[in-house]
C-alpha cells in the first residue's frame, strides 16, 4: 500500500535537502498533504476504520503518523529531543531488567520503540527522506562493512572508514 504521492512530495523536497538546510516551510505544506494522501488510500482508511489491524509499510507508517504531529517553528529540535527522550525510556526498560531483577515486559518495549519510530519518522519527513531509503540505506552500508556478517575483526578494522 504505496502511497506515490507522499513518495513525490518528498522527491520534490529532497532539492531543497540537498542545499544542507532543512526548509520547515515546505515541509510544513509537504506535511499538510498527509489527510488528502490518507484519503487517496481508500483500502487502508476502510480498514484502519473497521478497526482491523493492518500492515503498513514503513512510508505508509510516516504518512499515517504524521498526522498526528504538531507544526511549528522548532519541530526539528523537539523531535531530535523526543527521540532522545523515548530512546532512554527503552535504555530504562533493558536496565531495570538487566540490574533491578524486573522481567522485560513486551508490550512496554513496543510502545516506547513505537513512540522512537514516531519522532524518527518526523525528523525524516523533515529531511525529505522516506522511512524505507533510510532502512535500504542503513542495509546497504551494513552489507558493505560486513559482508559475511559481523564479527569483531571488520568491527575494529572497517573498511568503511578508509
Amino acid at each position: 500500500m504505496e502511497n506515490r504521492g507522499y513518495e513525490a512530495l518528498l522527491q520534490t523536497y529532497n532539492a531543497y535537502w540537498e542545499t544542507g538546510v532543512i526548509d520547515v516551510d515546505l515541509a510544513n505544506r509537504l506535511v499538510n498533504k498527509i489527510p488528502v494522501l490518507i484519503k487517496e488510500n481508500k483500502q487502508l482508511k476502510e480498514e484502519i476504520e473497521r478497526g482491523n489491524k493492518v500492515q503498513l509499510s514503513l512510508n505508509d507508517y510516516q504518512t499515517i503518523s504524521g498526522r498526528t504531529a504538531n507544526r511549528h517553528d522548532y519541530e526539528l529540535a523537539n523531535y531530535g529531543l523526543g527521540l532522545t527522550g523515548e530512546s532512554g525510556e527503552v535504555a530504562d526498560l533493558i536496565k531495570k531488567s538487566m540490574f533491578h531483577g524486573h522481567k522485560v515486559d513486551k508490550s512496554e518495549i513496543k510502545k516506547e520503540l513505537g513512540d522512537v519510530l514516531w519522532y524518527l519518522a518526523n525528523i525524516a519527513t523533515l529531511a525529505g527522506l522516506t522511512l524505507e531509503e533510510i532502512a535500504t540505506a542503513n542495509v546497504d552500508k551494513l552489507m558493505k562493512r560486513y559482508p559475511n556478517g559481523f564479527d569483531k575483526e571488520a568491527s575494529v578494522n572497517r573498511v568503511d572508514m578508509k
